[in-house]
């Protein structure tokens, strides 16, 4: 997961298989200050917010059945700040 998208997938061995990917627009950290600067990023980190929710909604739904994980385990790849949020989120818990 990253700041454009994530893929959701399994690996046996030597295969993959992609279950599920999605992408995302965003919003860029901004250089503009003057009044309208916390309302940004205001809407940035609610932005970023419904974006790590929808990736543990998607992976509860994927690797999730009836209560127990039907995964051994899972890897989380891609941007450090993404990762440590959904790590450390009581939306999921791995």
């Amino acid at each position: 997961m990253d700041g454009n998208g994530a893929l959701f997938g399994t690996l046996q061995g030597n295969t993959r298989e992609v279950l599920h990917k999605f992408t995302v627009d965003l919003p860029k950290k901004h250089g503009r200050g003057g009044q309208s600067a916390l309302r940004f990023a205001r809407l940035r980190m609610e932005k970023r917010h419904n974006y790590v929710r929808k990736v543990a909604e998607v992976a509860t739904t994927l690797f999730i059945t009836n209560d127990k994980p039907n995964i051994a385990g899972i890897i989380l790849a891609g941007s450090a700040d993404f990762k440590t949020e959904l790590s450390q989120s009581d939306m999921f818990d791995p």
